[in-house]
């Protein structure tokens, strides 16, 4: 069977800032934030553009420049229009650099502003490269056991699951949860640890363990937006366990919840669309599969900050529908498209890419193109190969597909030697048998 993997961006809280007397610009800042805070982004988006306008006035303090600058950074990044929010995250960096020096507080938080921003952007590397900056600032400056460290670690922990370190990722989330324990404190953070620690089981195929971390954030949430985002994890869950009807429940409800918290056309709506779609189409109702996938693509190209990244996981999503219903023609169409706009974007994220040339290379299979699908399974698994160690379900699919294809080539050495490896990777990430294991989401409800 098919995987890829779908991209969800999440969103990132903003500082809050107030002063007793304000100048003009402090009151706008604040402004700003409270716009922000009730879900008003476009109104706060026009603010801060009036604000940047008079910003560069030499009356106006270095300070107070560099929170408008994050701020509106920040604002850019949450709107989805992030060539604007690097531009104003790497001016207000720059600033810090100047004012307080390259290990200031104010230094580590602009890095981990740049982290989560490189993140959605697909450039995974770059995003750790930030996070782990921001955390040895705030090491440094707060000592190692302080509870400050926690946005910076789970910051950290979120680019290296993507980066497929799960094991880096796990101690880190793991540390924050004993900083947490030392503290008695059971806070957001804790809900944010258990919802990446579902993220991070659910990639390696240990589901019995991502449910149940995913239920304990679901008990620490309040009914926002992250309960929402935390139902799509939950219906990933139940979607590769099987429980298809569980998972169209929850993707129903987050959908919509999303939509009335964020809007029709924004990013996480367009990505419970295609969670969605996977699952009719485990469903075998592909019709109602492609429609989901359409209106998916029609908000991507709806929205006002246009997405590529967005747009070629779209086509990938819609090539696995068509490859399902055996229309392999169409199915290469899409899958090409992805590969080109993915191509074109210089990112990082080899995992994503890794999984449009493994699944052009199936539907090329299908239609009997033998050595071009080889060519391009080997250009996925040479992309992947240096997670054999902490290999998930995308890459042992990977293995498989290569070695058949070896196989067909009558290069048997070869291919066993790939299975071999395949087949142990999969027994150490089995998760046994999943009836002995399945929680009902209502039962954690009961009993909160």
């Amino acid at each position: 069977m098919t995987r890829h993997v779908i991209i969800t961006l999440y969103l990132a809280s903003l500082p809050v800032s107030a002063a007793v007397e304000q100048t003009p610009l402090q009151g706008s800042i604040t402004s700003i934030i409270e716009m922000q805070e009730k879900g008003k982004l476009v109104d706060a988006r026009r603010a801060c553009e009036a604000a940047l306008a008079t910003a560069p006035n030499p009356s106006t303090a270095a300070q107070e420049r560099g929170m408008l600058l994050t701020t509106c950074g920040i604002i850019s990044r949450q709107s989805g229009d992030l060539v604007k929010s690097l531009n104003l995250l790497e001016s207000a960096q720059s600033l810090w650099r100047t004012m307080f020096g390259p290990t200031a507080i104010q230094v580590g938080a602009t890095s981990l502003d740049l982290a989560v921003l490189h993140r959605l952007a697909g450039r995974y590397e770059l995003s750790e490269q930030y996070a782990r900056t921001a955390l040895d600032i705030y090491e440094s400056g707060y000592g190692k056991n302080s509870l400050m460290v926690n946005n910076a670690l789970i910051t950290l922990s979120a680019a290296e699951i993507l980066n497929g370190r799960y094991a880096d990722a796990e101690s880190n989330l793991k540390r924050v949860l004993a900083l947490l324990k030392a503290a008695s404190l059971e806070s957001r953070d804790a809900a944010v640890v258990y919802y990446r620690l579902g993220q991070l089981y659910h990639r390696q195929g240990r589901y019995r363990e991502a449910e149940r971390s995913h239920l304990r954030a679901a008990a620490l949430q309040g009914s926002g937006p992250d309960s929402a985002r935390n139902l799509v994890a939950l219906a990933r869950v139940y979607h590769a366990t099987g429980r298809c009807s569980k998972a169209e429940a929850a993707c129903s409800r987050a959908l919509d919840l999303l939509t009335g918290f964020l809007g029709p056309d924004h990013a996480e709506v367009v990505a419970t669309l295609q969670i969605f779609a996977q699952v009719r189409q485990s469903q075998k109702r592909y019709a109602e599969a492609a429609d989901l996938l359409n209106r998916a693509l029609d908000s991507a190209v709806r929205s006002p900050v246009r997405d590529p990244g967005l747009e070629s996981t779209i086509r990938s999503n819609m090539g696995v529908s068509y490859f399902q219903e055996k229309r392999y023609g169409e199915a290469e169409s899409q899958f090409r498209k992805a590969l080109l706009i993915h191509e074109s974007l210089g990112n990082d994220s080899r995992i994503a890419l890794a999984a449009i040339l493994h699944n052009l290379g199936l539907v090329c299979d299908k239609q009997g193109r033998r050595v071009e699908a080889l060519d391009l399974a080997s250009r996925a698994f040479a992309l992947r190969e240096a997670d054999v160690p902490n290999a998930d379900s995308n890459l042992v699919e990977i293995m498989l597909h290569k070695a058949e294809l070896l196989r067909k080539a009558h290069r048997t050495g070869e291919a066993a030697k790939l299975e071999q490896v395949a087949r142990q990777a999969k027994a150490e990430r089995s998760d046994g048998d999943q009836s002995r294991w399945m929680v009902d989401f209502r039962d954690l409800q009961n009993k909160r």
